[in-house]
């Protein structure tokens, strides 16, 4: 690892920049039709990966399930996001994207990779610049996957040992 110094300065930047960026995101989704919030932007990026439920959801976007209900509630009123029984367990609800979501998530993708685009090119970043921006977004994001699955196994372990053991 590198310096503390170093170590020190990279962490500041990201504390730094990270809220600038989701203020620069939020911004960009209010101005299209229709407006979107970053928490209802990648609730639509997650719901397209494939058919998830709301308490999955509610941990990947990191809210209560009261509050991810709400946001469920807003996307099926917008015609966004269809909400079906779960056939495998009766309790549960699947969410799927409408076409008109899929539209949505397109348009509204295709729309903030411009304006980042059209943010770095105003400000002059070099290739290489770009380059190294790349990087240290592929870093962080493993960083994160990292993490994700550390997550995933101290709950798959939580669930093994609270689960009666079969003697076969």
């Amino acid at each position: 690892m590198e310096s503390r110094a170093t170590f020190d300065a990279v962490v500041d930047g990201i504390l730094r920049t990270v809220p600038r960026w989701s203020r620069f995101l939020g911004q960009e989704l209010e101005q299209l039709n229709p407006p979107l919030s970053v928490r209802q932007f990648l609730v639509l990026q997650r719901i397209d990966i494939g058919p998830c439920r709301t308490t999955d959801l509610a941990r990947t976007v990191r809210v209560t399930s009261p509050t991810m209900t709400r946001v469920l509630d807003r996307l099926v009123e917008t015609g966004l996001v269809t909400r079906a029984a779960d056939p495998d367990d009766r309790r549960a609800i699947r969410l799927g994207l409408t076409p008109a979501g899929r539209r949505v998530l397109a348009h509204h993708s295709r729309t903030l990779a411009a304006s980042i685009r059209t943010l770095l090119d105003e400000a002059g970043a070099s290739a290489e610049e770009l380059a190294t921006v790349n990087a240290a977004c592929g870093i962080l994001s493993g960083a994160l996957d990292v993490r994700r699955a550390k997550e995933a196994a101290a709950v798959s372990k939580a669930v093994q040992e609270r689960s009666p053991q079969r003697v076969g």
